[in-house]
């Protein structure tokens, strides 16, 4: 390494640079994006991957390059893969347009900040933050435009490879976020973490005790000797106390017609639905088409064709054949690991 000479005439040997930017700018390369900082513009995309964001000098206080860097894939993921070789994504916002977009991408980015409990840290900028805090705790659900286009941004990062990278980021800069504790001043966005759960290690929602316990969670799956599992934290010997404060990832118990409010397993949860040879649906072509690895029905639009519903008002996610559903479905039972990675699927749960 070259010396370089400081004011004072010592060799430097070496430089600071901020941890977080450093999490932050290798995700970036993981994707394929380069990073330069400019005075010129808050953020723009060349459209041959170089992103230019402003320095931090001209960022607002509460801003910071992780933030923007998230809203920015975030952006990319809604726009789709034409997105990464067009001028600032495709975006424009003449006359109105693009609004639907820049929602998704909120709810996008909050869906992801959402899982490290960090929301308020990677909160939008500026003129956007009126719409970013109204957004509720499930920020991909609803029949909105936006919605929709988030729940398929998020379909682009599983399909992109992308997914798994940001999620590794996220995790990095609360573990930062965590070890700074309470050595955070008091209006520094590091107070925004919320902290973990003792035994799952899950970010909690707030930082104060919103009263909700791990013993009516959704999540914690009552075992034969009456202990709890909690379903969120991916490991089966997980126990939890039911009167411990429960995580971010919490969702009451359900009731009998969240089936019908969801419909996460019969839409964009999955591509299609295996039938067994010998089930009752197999004989019948108008719903199952033979591939090589055998029978199935197939989701246009990512929607079973035995599916009807919208899932709001009175229109509840129902199956039409509902009592000759294959095995496959059978093992979609409410409150079961499978249900929850269904609904993580499509943006419902936490996860």
């Amino acid at each position: 390494m070259s010396a370089e000479e400081s004011d004072r005439g010592r060799p430097i040997m070496a430089r600071y640079d901020d941890p977080v930017d450093l999490v932050w700018l290798a995700l970036m390369r993981r994707l394929g994006i380069d990073v330069e900082r400019t005075d010129a513009a808050y953020a723009t995309y060349d459209g041959a991957g170089t992103l230019a964001v402003a320095v931090q000098e001209d960022m607002d206080p509460d801003d910071c390059l992780a933030q923007m860097l998230l809203h920015e894939v975030c952006h990319a993921l809604v726009q789709g893969r034409r997105a990464l070789t067009t001028l600032d994504w495709g975006l424009a916002y003449q006359e109105g347009e693009g609004l639907d977009e820049e929602y998704a991408t909120h709810r996008l980015q909050a869906h992801f900040a959402d899982r490290v409990g960090m929301r308020e840290f990677f909160a939008v900028t500026t003129q956007w933050r009126p719409h970013w805090n109204q957004m509720g705790p499930e920020p991909l659900r609803g029949t909105e435009v936006s919605s929709r286009l988030a729940r398929r941004a998020l379909e682009n990062a599983r399909a992109w490879g992308w997914e798994d990278a940001i999620h590794k980021a996220l995790e990095r800069t609360a573990a930062i976020a965590e070890a700074l504790g309470e050595a955070a001043p008091e209006g520094s966005l590091w107070r925004g973490a919320t902290g973990r759960h003792p035994t799952t290690g899950l970010p909690y929602a707030t930082r104060e005790d919103d009263g909700t316990r791990c013993g009516g969670c959704a999540w914690a799956e009552v075992q034969t000797d009456d202990t709890l599992v909690c379903l969120q934290s991916g490991l089966r010997a997980c126990t939890v106390d039911d009167q411990a404060r429960a995580c971010g990832r919490y969702e009451a118990r359900f009731e009998d017609d969240e089936c019908g409010r969801c419909g996460a397993c019969c839409r964009e949860g999955f591509h299609e639905v295996e039938v067994g040879a010998d089930e009752p649906l197999a004989s019948e072509p108008d719903v199952v088409v033979a591939r090589e690895s055998g029978l199935v029905i197939p989701r246009p639009g990512g929607r079973c064709r035995l599916l009807v519903g919208t899932g709001v008002g009175g229109s509840l996610y129902r199956c039409t054949r509902y009592s000759e559903r294959p095995t496959s479905c059978r093992d979609f039972a409410m409150g079961s690991d499978n249900c929850l990675l269904a609904r993580r699927r499509v943006g419902l749960s936490r996860g």
